[in-house]
């Protein structure tokens, strides 16, 4: 791997620089982004591919609710995966979510930012 970092490491820092640099030629600052394909050849090269995902079947989902909502000790989160799986919004969106983002009259909820988390080396 380049400079021995994960595939994760990569397709992180992937994720930050990509629109940073597509946002420079939007701007006429630079004329291509260099990072586009970038990440999709270094993950070709070294056999990287992300497993499928599936999305939990509506009987799961209510198995699942069931279950947090009568576990003693995850009872309390319950209100966090209503909010999840009836959103449909990442976990980073849903935990840097404000009360500004919130219109209960309306019944929306706008999602304009994410809260990430950096381990400090």
């Amino acid at each position: 791997m380049a400079s021995g970092l994960q595939i994760n490491t990569l397709e992180s820092i992937n994720t930050v620089l990509r629109p940073t640099f597509q946002l420079a030629v939007r701007d006429d600052i630079i004329r291509k982004n260099h990072v586009d394909g970038a990440y999709a050849e270094v993950k070709k090269k070294h056999g990287g591919s992300r497993k499928t995902r599936r999305a939990l079947t509506i009987e799961q989902q209510r198995e699942f609710m069931n279950y947090v909502a009568d576990s003693p000790f995850f009872y309390h989160w319950y209100p966090f995966f209503v909010l999840l799986l009836g959103t449909g919004c990442r976990i980073g969106e849903a935990i840097g979510l404000r009360w500004d983002d919130v219109d209960l009259v309306k019944r929306i909820i706008n999602i304009s930012h994410s809260l990430t988390h950096y381990t400090r080396a």
